[in-house]
């Protein structure tokens, strides 16, 4: 996961290395004529390790570029409306009424590879993913006076992921 420099500065986290997570919790697809597409759509969840979770509602969509829908490398798009469910500092305090939504974009390749007798498939994809962060405003205290910062922030991804088709 990567964030933007307001966002990693407000989570005092430099590099935040700790375990991430990205998965389609599901997807339904239907094949276009051609034999080489599918569309659909799918709900991706992610998250970090604790502190930033959030989930994508998609349009998807797959395209088989040597054979046919299943077999071979392959690429997939997804657009869709993505958000926040909960961000958390390194105190463990939510960044309440700063959670933003809005467009999100998942892009990457992939290579299918057959399973067994039935339509069955195993894929193995690298994605890059972009999605809305948080947006607000925070009230601190500078020494002498009440001062109100800015605070806005998005979210990248690279994931290397496995799945299936079915």
């Amino acid at each position: 996961m990567g964030y933007t420099d307001e966002l990693k500065n407000r989570m005092k986290c430099e590099g935040c290395d700790k375990p991430s997570m990205n998965m389609d919790l599901f997807g339904f697809y239907w094949p276009l004529k051609n034999q080489q597409t599918i569309v659909g759509a799918t709900y991706n969840v992610w998250g970090e390790g604790g502190l930033v979770i959030g989930g994508q509602w998609s349009a998807s969509t797959m395209h088989f570029i040597q054979s046919s829908i299943g077999e071979g490398p392959f690429l997939r798009a997804d657009v869709g409306y993505g958000f926040f469910i909960a961000v958390y500092d390194d105190n463990d305090e939510i960044f309440e009424g700063m959670e933003k939504s809005g467009l999100s974009i998942l892009y990457g390749l992939g290579y299918a590879l057959p399973v067994g007798a039935g339509g069955t498939r195993i894929l193995f994809n690298v994605n890059v993913a972009r999605r809305p962060g948080i947006d607000g405003k925070e009230e601190y205290w500078d020494g002498w006076n009440w001062r109100n910062k800015t605070i806005t922030g998005s979210v990248k991804s690279l994931n290397i992921t496995v799945g299936a088709l079915f």
